[in-house]
This record gives structure tokens, C-alpha cells and sequence, in this order.
């Protein structure tokens, strides 16, 4: 069967009700693949397989005949609708899903700490190469191999320092899973146990849930972002948002003042809002 998906929403919809085993197994665990994919990068940070996440996501819209599957009204795409779902199960229900993948790999995380002062470039540069978010990949090029100021890199990718504080927390944090997950040849190497940090408490974890959720938030809202009519909205929620500029600057791009801005975005989000619900009904 061809790798591109020729049918119509109303074709798949109908060809999975239909109980087309062949068809069944191909939607999901090849045109499917590439979200569930980012779930588990997202979500459980590559922790957790994606054909479990698959095996899951099939029995949750199967279950009761398709019953979750039969939800979908086709007042936006299906893909659309298949994403918003997915991530809104799989982040609330991750504790319980998967609470060992979950708990270990934090665990990991939070009691290491990087050490990168004996690596080479050549090392260094075969790292960054694993991560999968590009920002993140840009922070650390300039602050591990080109040896820039926290200030510097700040001013070259045009954040503020508040901002690109956390994104280069974040990065850190993303380096160090895909260290874990290149396997303990390189975890022995690059990684070193933090004796400062042997304890987890539930505040410390809380938080990185917190963070974790931030995330989803963001990968709720670019979905959502598609379905909004009003372009001028859809600029806003993305500068804001997703972009995470100063208010300032996206009043400047967009030749409004701030207070102007401020009553678009509101206007913006309450459309968001009435999208996220009508998609979730």
C-alpha cells in the first residue's frame, strides 16, 4: 500500500468503521507514526515506544465500536481533530499509563549533570547533531562550540534574557535525554551523577511537569492555530504564543500600539477557546 493517503476524512472514517483490518493497521502504524512520534518525544521525552503509544491510541478510538472515533463531526480536518485528541489523552493520562518510563527517566535526568569540559568540537558537534528541536540546537552550538555569552546568544537569536534563560534550561535538559538515550557507553562518558541532587521531591517534580505541560500547551495551540479564520488573530497567537516575542516588538511588526494588541489578543484567544471546544465536542 503507497506511504500517501489518498482518501478523503469521510473515506478513512468510514474504511475504519468498516473493520479493514488491512487498512486499519497500515493508518495507524504508518500515517499515524509521525504524530504519535512527537507524543513521544513531548510527552514521555523518547521514553516510551511509540508502538505502545500506537497499540494505545488504536484502543482508544476502537473501544465500544469505535465510539471515540464516531465523535468526530468533520467541522475541521480529521488529522486536526486525531492530533488535538491524542495529546490531550496521552498528557493527561500519562501517569497512569506509563508511570515507570516516566518516574525513571526524571529521575535520570534530575540526579546527572552534563560534563562536556574534556569533549572535543568533533564530540560535542556529534551531540548536537541528535537533538531534535532546532532552537535548542542553535543555543547550544553557540554556547558549547562557539564559546559565546549568555548575553551574545540572547542578542543573535533576538530574545530576551528572561526567555532565553529558560530555553537554555530547556536545551540542557534535551541534551541530557538524548544522551540517555544514545545509550550508557555515552552516558558514562557524558553524564556524571549529581550527589548535590540525589533527592526527588514532589515539588521538583511537580515542576517539571509544569514544563513538560507548557509544551503540550504549545503543540495544542500551533494544531489549533490552522482551524483560526482571522489572519490577523492567527498573527498575533503565533508572535505571542508560539514565538514567544515581547509585546513591543509584535505591536511594532504590526503598526498598532501595545494596548491595541492587547484587546486583538484577547479577542484572538477567546476564538482559539471556542475553536479548542467545538473541536473537542
Amino acid at each position: 500500500m503507497s506511504t500517501k493517503l489518498t482518501y478523503s476524512d469521510q473515506e478513512i472514517v468510514q474504511k475504519l468503521l468498516s473493520d479493514d483490518s488491512v487498512f486499519e493497521a497500515y493508518f495507524f502504524q504508518e500515517i499515524c507514526k509521525p504524530l504519535l512520534s512527537k507524543i513521544s518525544y513531548v510527552v514521555f521525552d523518547n521514553q516510551v515506544p511509540v508502538e505502545e503509544l500506537t497499540n494505545e491510541f488504536l484502543c482508544l478510538l476502537k473501544d465500544n465500536n469505535w465510539a471515540k472515533l464516531k465523535e468526530f463531526k468533520f467541522n475541521s480536518t480529521l488529522f486536526g481533530w486525531l492530533k488535538i485528541v491524542a495529546v490531550h489523552y496521552f498528557n493527561n493520562n500519562k501517569e497512569r499509563l506509563y508511570p515507570n518510563y516516566l518516574y525513571s527517566n526524571y529521575c535520570r535526568n534530575y540526579q546527572t549533570r552534563l560534563v562536556l569540559d574534556d569533549a572535543t568540537e568533533e564530540e560535542i558537534l556529534s551531540l548536537l547533531k541528535l537533538m531534535t528541536i532546532q532552537q535548542y540546537h542553535d543555543i547550544l552550538y553557540l554556547y558549547l562550540v562557539e564559546k559565546r555569552s549568555d548575553s551574545q546568544i540572547a542578542d543573535l537569536l533576538c530574545l530576551t534574557d528572561t526567555v532565553y534563560k529558560r530555553k537554555k534550561k530547556f536545551a540542557l535538559e534535551h541534551l541530557k535525554s538524548v544522551i540517555i538515550n544514545a545509550g550508557p557507553y555515552f552516558e558514562n562518558i557524558y553524564l556524571q551523577q549529581d550527589t548535590s541532587m540525589q533527592k526527588v521531591t514532589g515539588a521538583e517534580w511537580e515542576g517539571t511537569q509544569k514544563e513538560n505541560e507548557l509544551l503540550i500547551t504549545k503543540m495544542d495551540v500551533a494544531t489549533l492555530l490552522n482551524l483560526m479564520p482571522n489572519d490577523r488573530y492567527r498573527q498575533v497567537i503565533r508572535s505571542l504564543v508560539l514565538e514567544e516575542k515581547e509585546r513591543k516588538e509584535v505591536a511594532i511588526e504590526m503598526g498598532i500600539t501595545t494596548e491595541n494588541l492587547d484587546n486583538i489578543k484577547c479577542r484572538a484567544l477567546k476564538q482559539l477557546a471556542e475553536i479548542a471546544r467545538k473541536e473537542m465536542l
